[in-house]
């Protein structure tokens, strides 16, 4: 029992706060940012260069002990202060942080924020926060998530309201607690640090959360109810995945805040119903080195956006909005609305031809200033036509929660400013543009007309049906009525593709390379990734292709070698962002008449 508690004394290292949907391989020590972060992906977009290498926390760790040793008397290790070799203690290494030089030293903000994100958009979730809308300091970016700091928890709101791919968003009550050197249980001491010495603490060190005098009566006040939710990761000898040490963790908490409060002479709080609807929901991430508690702004899941919300009914193979917005983003999108083609994103013939560097051209049509053609020739239920339309209208996320939807939690705690959250929908309101300006048209297919209804139900919820078509058929033989300026995709794959989910294997039958739909009689199964790859050289010649895969076998029917392979992780699926540069066909001439040819050298009529 004491070894599945207990973590072995080892040489501590500063760990990152932990991400709800993050496995304990991904909590490793990354880089801290300034505040002007941007990924290397968004630079080059932008013709800037790749930012410098900066240094890891190992490194900063190294500097600060180097300066707290430079600047120690000489009876630093008779007055307890550890020998050369030996482990820096937490306020040593703060000591030694606030002295050192302004390029190592971090800018201390009233709030420190962690914002989650399905695992491997944290860069594209940077870019988010970073941005005017939210407005955030980023202080570290994770696979799964980001830091950031602010001087208001507008910046949390903001980021509820505008943030993409987020999935929640959570603001540090105080500093971490070390327990990197503690051998004894660790909920009774996390229990003591919740009850005690939390609130104690010195919020002015850049990772408080703003709350100071009233300790826990100011967070949970008369009448409020609270739940704790728990993630635990990366802690060694936890026994059962750390299932254990999580209910440990959550019970000391709970038992910690009621004590508190009713040592304060207030009641004990009711139980609420759910982690959900709590008032105050407090979420707790506990590593081998740390345990940091927040209080969680939303108390669920910012993928739900309401446009699926009116009939109640789901694609069963329904894609994460928020990986579907981090898709859009990948294939040019800005968070502002506006489309490029992305830099990044280089035909491996290309390569091979000595093309390096250049990006892709942009499709004719839209440079002659006609609306982008965003297509998705296997739309499903259309999330990916819904979020890319969404981008360019600018129209936040969080603005589309439906009328009788519970207020956010955040809107009930006592530091809340009256009426902050509604000026802020008020304020993306009036930014919306209109879908006559926005410069886009969507177009989408599907096989399926149930998948057409889920499609045209959300886009409808959206706002977005005045700019979208719709067709029904197969997508080899598919034809958008606008031409082709980007291609978003999720084809199926994994049990989508077995023999036992006959609704989504069949596709109408190709004999002659012309018509499409067909009626039940011409169906057969056939592999829609070679559907697909066959739309990409009729239609999508010259143009990139960004799609979402789960199986790395399924891409092979596109008989196409990708030029980015972005992984993303969703849920326990290990899945990857690929992106294909479709190159248009050779001319080849001979004696004066010119042969078009496809990318194996075949003559295309």
């Amino acid at each position: 029992m004491a070894s599945s508690l207990c973590a072995p004394a080892r040489t501590p290292t500063v760990s990152p706060v932990l991400s709800p949907l993050s496995p304990p391989s991904a909590f490793a020590a990354p880089p801290v940012l300034p505040a002007s972060y941007r990924p290397a992906s968004t630079a080059a977009r932008v013709g800037g260069a790749r930012p410098p290498a900066l240094p890891t926390r190992g490194v900063l760790r190294q500097q600060a002990a180097a300066a707290s040793a430079a600047v120690a008397s000489p009876r630093a290790h008779a007055a307890g202060a550890p020998p050369p070799g030996r482990r820096v203690p937490r306020q040593v290494l703060e000591t030694a942080a606030s002295a050192a030089t302004p390029s190592t030293a971090l800018r201390p903000f009233a709030y420190t924020f962690f914002v989650t994100c399905a695992r491997g958009l944290g860069e594209t979730l940077a870019t988010e926060v970073s941005a005017p809308t939210i407005g955030g300091n980023v202080l570290g970016v994770y696979p799964s998530g980001v830091r950031f700091g602010s001087d208001s928890l507008a910046a949390g709101y903001a980021a509820v309201l505008w943030a993409r791919t987020a999935i929640r968003v959570l603001v540090e009550v105080g500093p971490p607690l070390d327990v990197s050197r503690y051998r004894g249980r660790r909920s009774d001491l996390v229990y003591e640090w919740v009850r005690d010495g939390l609130m104690a603490r010195d919020m002015g060190n850049g990772r408080g959360g703003g709350v100071i005098g009233d300790g826990w009566a100011s967070l949970v006040p008369r009448g409020s109810t609270f739940a704790v939710d728990v993630r635990v990761g990366g802690v060694a000898g936890a026994s059962d995945g750390g299932a254990r040490l999580t209910r440990a963790i959550g019970l000391a908490v709970k038992d910690a805040v009621c004590d508190a409060l009713v040592g304060s002479g207030a009641p004990k709080p009711e139980r609420p119903d759910s982690y959900a609807v709590a008032d105050v929901p407090l979420f707790v991430a506990a590593s081998g080195a740390e345990v940091t508690l927040y209080r969680d702004l939303v108390g669920g899941s910012l993928h739900k956006r309401g446009y699926r919300a009116g009939g109640g009914v789901m694609h069963r193979a329904a894609l994460n909005e928020t990986v579907a917005a981090g898709i859009c983003y990948a294939a040019g999108f800005s968070v502002e609305g506006e489309w490029a083609p992305p830099a990044g994103v280089i035909s491996p013939l290309a390569l091979r031809d000595g093309v390096v560097g250049t990006p892709p051209p942009a499709p004719p049509a839209w440079r002659a200033g006609a609306p982008l053609a965003v297509v998705d020739p296997m739309c499903g239920s259309g999330t990916l036509l819904i979020e890319a339309g969404l981008l360019a209208r600018r129209v936040p996320p969080g603005l589309l929660r439906p009328a009788g939807a519970l207020a956010h939690p955040f809107t009930r705690w006592p530091d809340y400013p009256s009426g902050a959250w509604s000026d802020l929908q008020s304020a993306a309101a009036a930014a919306v543009r209109p879908a006559s300006a926005c410069g886009v048209c969507l177009y989408g297919n599907d096989v399926h007309s149930g998948a057409l209804s889920l499609a045209l139900a959300g886009l409808s919820a959206a706002r977005l049906d005045q700019m979208v078509v719709l067709n029904q058929g197969n997508a080899a033989t598919y034809t958008p009525p606008g031409g082709v300026g980007v291609v978003l995709c999720n084809p199926p794959w994994g049990r989508r593709l077995t023999r036992g989910d006959t609704d989504t294997l069949v596709y109408p039958r190709v004999a002659d390379g012309s018509g499409g739909g067909g009626g039940d009689d011409d169906i057969q199964e056939v592999d829609p990734w070679v559907s697909l790859g066959m739309f990409l050289r009729r239609q999508a010649r010259g143009v990139t292709a960004t799609l979402l895969s789960g199986d790395p076998n399924a891409t092979y029917g596109l008989r196409m070698r990708a030029a980015v392979k972005r992984p993303v992780r969703i849920g326990n699926v290990s899945c990857r962002i690929v992106q294909y540069a479709v190159l248009p066909p050779r001319v080849r001439r001979n004696n004066g008449v010119g042969d078009r040819l496809d990318l194996r050298g075949r003559r295309v009529d």
